[in-house]
């Protein structure tokens, strides 16, 4: 009897391998390629003119989510919003907006991801950068990039800012350059 060669082994293992993967495709019922793989990647859902308002005091501060267009991960737990207006609305302070180009909210940490030409109005403040952060349970805005931020009588800027909205009190990091607007009768007020 004569020996098998080593190199039809490989062949056979393969043809073995695409014999039990036949198998267990015709076992679950093989409907085409395209179910197999919609299982594998999931379908988000895009919806115009998105809306979302969080009210609840257990999840932290209220706020409005409005955006042109905005799309649910399959498993909800991230959106991603194109051209956004966000309104939180601090409990003992006055509402904020924040509008921009971008926003990602991951709904399980509660939190929001703003990007893109960000001008944000509250109060008597004006924010002006290119990327925030916004933690919902704490109320508190962050970036470590140059932010701008104008009042009734200053204007600052530098790098990295934290803001409260709850407190409407706001530390910029570093690299700060204030300028206070001084009358004749003092500061001069708007």
């Amino acid at each position: 009897m004569a020996k098998t060669p080593l190199k039809y082994l490989s062949i056979a293992g393969i043809l073995i391998l695409l014999c039990i993967i036949g198998y267990y495709l015709i076992k679950a019922g093989y409907k085409g390629i395209n179910p197999v793989l919609s299982e594998l990647i999931p379908e988000a859902v895009t919806v115009k003119n998105f809306q979302y308002t969080q009210d609840d005091p257990d999840e932290g501060a209220g706020f409005v989510l409005d955006a042109d267009e905005g799309t649910w991960s399959q498993d909800r737990q991230r959106v991603s919003l194109k051209r956004f207006r966000l309104k939180l609305e601090p409990v003992d302070s006055p509402a904020m907006e924040i509008k921009g180009n971008k926003a990602d909210w991951d709904t399980i940490s509660n939190v929001i991801n703003l990007s893109g030409d960000l001008r944000g109005e509250g109060g008597r403040y004006r924010i002006f950068t290119e990327y925030l952060s916004y933690e919902q349970k704490n109320g508190v805005l962050k970036t470590d990039e140059p932010v701008r931020i104008t009042g009734p009588f200053f204007s600052m800027s530098g790098k990295g800012l934290i803001f409260y909205t709850e407190k409407e009190t706001f530390e910029i990091v570093s690299d700060i350059t204030g300028l206070i607007e001084l009358t004749e009768k003092g500061l001069r007020t708007k």
